[in-house]
């Protein structure tokens, strides 16, 4: 996962000037974090080897439980940490739920 989070960060860094806190993250960027989070994991278990169907479910899985599971306030954190490009306080946030997605491996592969 922490593959996928500096992928993540990484792809915002550009947009890190503009905001000043994390409250100032609009819903369209959480949005935009959350695909690059789904993106990065299909593009890792693909570059593995991975067959498709089952990278493609593991990585839905994984989005649904964290999107049922982080808070918006969460979310706005943690894209918040990836365009500051600081990724162990990025993963402060997101590490919690991430232990909650290992349902998600026993199901697709």
């Amino acid at each position: 996962m922490k593959t996928i989070l500096f992928f993540v960060t990484t792809l915002f860094s550009s947009h890190a000037l503009a905001i000043d806190a994390a409250g100032d993250v609009t819903d369209a960027q959480v949005a935009f974090y959350q695909l690059g989070i789904e993106t990065g994991c299909k593009d890792t278990g693909r570059s593995k080897g991975d067959p498709t169907e089952k990278v493609d479910a593991f990585c839905s899985c994984v989005m649904r439980v964290l999107k049922d599971d982080v808070t918006f306030a969460e979310w706005q954190q943690a894209y918040f940490y990836s365009i500051k490009r600081q990724g162990r306080e990025e993963m402060r946030v997101m590490g919690p739920h991430m232990s909650k997605t290992q349902t998600c491996r026993s199901n697709a592969f």
